[in-house]
């Protein structure tokens, strides 16, 4: 039946409609992992859109790859942030071995708050930058930056660029099939392959979470504690079997396997075992 017949029947419709989103349910309730790979790609190409509405009436920037926009700010950080950006995404897309598709957006807010209310951010630490569904947002760097430092080489060391275009390269490695736990304990893995930056390496615990209270509740949990964990269990992959088998789980996932089927065929390990073995024990 073509389209014009489709639509003389309109009665037709409804009950079609309601069987497809029956059918789609089910899929996803059977298939989490293959339903994720499948439909959140189309998901953040929508939310993508959504944040391009938002900054319609801020300047824009375009770089060689990076479309970076923001309201007002001084000249000198944004030729900072750009330098920064095209230099970290160069040095993310050796590490990971993949080239996005398409320039990225980063848009530079001027407060906080403005930030947080786009983003939906929820309790803990002020961030100075969040990954959220196919764009960057980053604060902009005189609203934390130390004035009488090196502004570019803090920024390089200190600034968010590098940390979420990791979040983005892994996000779109995996098709979005990644656990929140898994995709920050890369970003500060990358971030301590750059630049020798060790999150919290200061900080000494007599015990850790479990896997399920990382998965299911990680922005829940104890901020720093939860991401020291995080990082220990990456940097132990990645000392002992190489950035390559953290490359091959992001692809497993991007596959629409669980994380647990992806760490066992890559590394041998499931995951309560790696757990055992990348964390300090008491």
């Amino acid at each position: 039946m073509g389209m014009k017949g489709f639509l003389k029947e309109p009665g037709k419709a409804v009950p079609l409609c309601f069987a497809a989103v029956f059918l789609l349910t089910l899929f996803i309730y059977f298939f989490p992992y293959t339903g994720k790979v499948i439909f959140y790609p189309l998901y953040r190409e929508y939310k993508k859109g959504n944040m391009l509405s938002d900054v319609s009436g801020f300047k824009l920037r375009e770089t060689d790859n990076f479309l970076i926009y923001y309201k007002s700010m001084t000249p000198y950080y944004l030729d900072i942030i750009e330098k920064d950006a095209e230099k970290s995404l160069k040095n993310v897309q050796n590490d990971f071995k993949y080239t996005s598709a398409g320039k990225i957006i980063i848009v530079i807010y001027p407060k906080y708050s403005e930030m947080a209310s786009r983003i939906g951010l929820g309790t803990g630490s002020p961030a100075m930058g969040v990954y959220y569904e196919g764009a960057i947002s980053i604060l902009d760097p005189a609203m934390w930056m130390d004035k009488s430092r090196d502004a570019e080489y803090l920024f390089e060391r200190q600034g968010p660029v590098l940390h979420e275009l990791t979040h983005y390269i892994v996000d779109y490695m995996s098709c979005g099939n990644v656990p929140v736990w898994f995709t920050e304990g890369v970003a500060l893995y990358d971030e301590y392959r750059a630049n020798n930056v060790e999150w919290a390496n200061n900080k000494k615990y007599l015990s850790y979470y479990t896997i399920d209270e990382l998965s299911k509740n990680f922005y829940g949990l104890d901020e720093t504690k939860a991401y020291r964990q995080s990082f220990l269990i990456l940097k132990y992959i990645g000392t002992n079997y190489g950035m390559d088998s953290i490359i091959n789980i992001i692809k497993k996932l991007g596959e629409g396997k669980s994380i647990d089927m992806s760490i066992r065929e890559v590394i041998k390990l499931d995951i309560d075992g790696l757990f055992l073995k990348s964390l300090p024990q008491s």
